[in-house]
């Protein structure tokens, strides 16, 4: 992510663009992309009865309580995902364009590499929230703080000179943010599990 921002390369009239450009262009379209899909998400869920969506929020907190135990104990159940970055050749597709297709793409989330079963929650709120407004406001907010982590990540990058110490600074606190999404996820869990039963 970025790695793209701060290199994709330039056409003609973007070649000398800053990557701060580029990062607000990739939050942008995050953003907008993840609040379009919510909105639709939204609508689709308030095709259902209420009482559909209750019982299939409990299931999905008993779901969340199960594998965020797994997460923390060590024993990680796979995630279903689409087990890829997003393209490479956006790179070349010009600095702006580039970003915006990168942005719009992570902004939804789905279709690339996720890393952390505590996403799950972004869509299934959104859908079973059965309201397009909810739905494009939970799904919103994902998307913007997925677009807007390009700029403090990117000046971490210029201060330490070049990407290698940034990299390996990202690798380092994995594990512990992994822990901390997995104790985030078994929360939300608990949470809707105690809220559909009262």
């Amino acid at each position: 992510m970025v790695y793209l921002i701060m290199s994709s390369a330039g056409s003609r009239n973007q070649g000398n663009r800053s990557w701060y450009v580029k990062a607000i262009a990739f939050f942008v379209a995050s953003t907008s992309a993840a609040l379009s899909f919510g909105l639709i998400l939204g609508m689709i869920g308030s095709l259902f009865r209420s009482e559909t969506r209750a019982a299939a929020a409990s299931l999905g907190a008993v779901g969340a309580i199960i594998v965020g135990a797994a997460d923390i104990l060590g024993r990680g159940i796979r995630l279903p995902q689409v087990d890829r970055e997003t393209a490479q050749r956006m790179m070349h597709w010009g600095a702006i364009r580039g970003a915006v297709a990168n942005g719009a793409l992570l902004g939804m989330g789905f279709v690339s590499r996720i890393g952390f079963w505590l996403w799950y929650v972004v869509p299934m709120t959104a859908l079973l929230a059965g309201d397009p407004l909810v739905g494009a406001i939970v799904y919103g907010c994902y998307g913007f703080t997925r677009g807007i982590a390009p700029l403090p990540l990117g000046a971490r990058v210029l201060k330490n000179g070049g990407g290698a110490a940034s990299l390996r600074w990202i690798l380092d606190t994995r594990q512990h943010l992994h822990r901390l999404a997995a104790a985030q996820l078994m929360v939300a869990g608990v949470v809707v599990a105690v809220g559909v039963g009262t």
